[in-house]
């Protein structure tokens, strides 16, 4: 009898044991473990970061200050461990791939799939070169079209319809080259039908956002099209465009202004070498982490 009463007294406080056990854990969960969860997510950052602080203390750094998007923690991080991107050293340890270019050609076939599979330019038998983001394609652009100037000729004419998105002057006029001056709007330089142009177009526009073409025409003008907003997400694409010459960009296409990375799909092969040779002369080719 006496043993049966110590049986069931046993069990009675085994069980509730267990359940205080079972409730302090499901306190500890609801409580504390979003607390653990987060630290735990944050530990490959944390380890980077650190990383990063003793490579930026060595001398030859500059001593510059590392950090690492997410790291601090001020809640706005974009889903920082499953965006995060790991490059092996490897493949930054030459200015060119494989084929003795500036440019990956996986990242090429890719962009061909990108603007088939979206519809908004047609890249069949078409060059790519790649830029450190559409500012420096469309500059290497500019170079590519104008003239190989004498002491005898005038500079190219960059023009833009207004109003135009105006880093296509402040360029222009900061570069000061002897190859090519920019001459403000494109209604003003219809009348001169022996001078050789070069008209930034772009479409939709960048302030007013209108589907625009070109305003010159003629054997001596050029057009440089800018599509940074030619993506479904911006505006109807009617057809794909089939120009000589039109720039995109990453930063609109994602938002990754940060990356630096644009291209043109171009039509002529010279014109494609004198892009690639100002690359070349610019910066080297362009960021392998980029192409990335």
């Amino acid at each position: 009898m006496v043993k049966s009463v110590l049986r069931s007294t046993y069990v009675a406080c085994l069980v509730c044991s267990t359940s205080m056990l079972l409730n302090l854990l499901l306190i500890i969960n609801n409580y504390v473990g979003a607390q653990w969860t987060l630290s735990l997510s944050r530990g490959w950052s944390s380890s980077a970061a650190a990383e990063a602080e003793a490579v930026a203390e060595i001398h030859c750094s500059g001593h510059g200050v590392a950090s690492l998007d997410g790291f601090f923690g001020d809640g706005n991080e974009p889903h920082s461990t499953s965006s995060a991107l790991v490059v092996s050293g490897w493949n930054r340890m030459s200015y060119t791939y494989n084929d003795n270019t500036f440019f990956s050609q996986q990242l090429e076939s890719l962009i061909h799939k990108l603007h088939a599979f979206v519809g908004n330019e047609n890249t069949r038998n078409r060059y790519i070169v790649f830029g450190a983001g559409s500012t420096q394609v469309l500059s290497a652009a500019a170079y590519a079209l104008s003239l190989q100037n004498t002491s005898s000729q005038s500079p190219t004419r960059v023009v833009a319809s207004i109003p135009y998105y105006t880093f296509h002057k402040d360029q222009m006029e900061y570069f000061n080259s002897e190859k090519f001056k920019f001459e403000g709007d494109a209604y003003q330089n219809r009348s001169d039908g022996t001078a050789n142009v070069i008209e930034f177009v772009t479409t939709p526009n960048n302030p007013d956002g209108r589907l625009s073409g070109a305003i010159l025409d003629g054997p001596n003008v050029k057009t440089i099209y800018d599509g940074a907003y030619y993506w479904p997400h911006f505006t109807p694409i009617p057809a794909p465009a089939d120009e000589d010459l039109m720039v995109f960009t990453l930063s609109k296409l994602t938002g990754h202004s940060g990356t630096r990375f644009g291209w043109a799909v171009i039509k002529d092969e010279t014109v494609f070498n004198r892009m690639v040779t100002h690359m070349k002369m610019n910066s080297l080719g362009v960021s392998k982490d980029a192409q990335f």
